[in-house]
């Protein structure tokens, strides 16, 4: 979907990956599992931007991340 060279969102990293044991699409998940899902993508972000990883950027109060 685009991630890699392009800014993105917790949301985008949510979406490109599975969840739980059974494999499910962020889209298949309920909607207080999707919100937990973008927050522990989210969570990682900032783990990584922490560690010199990415470089973070903010839109309207949206951040967004790049490759450092």
């Amino acid at each position: 979907n685009g991630i890699i060279g392009s800014p993105w969102v917790a949301y985008d990293v949510a979406a490109a990956m599975t969840w739980t044991r059974s494999e499910r699409r962020l889209a298949e998940l309920d909607p207080v599992h999707r919100m937990t899902a973008v927050l522990e993508a989210a969570a990682h972000l900032v783990l990584l931007e922490h560690d010199g990883q990415l470089r973070r950027t903010s839109v309207e109060g949206v951040d967004h991340y790049r490759a450092a």
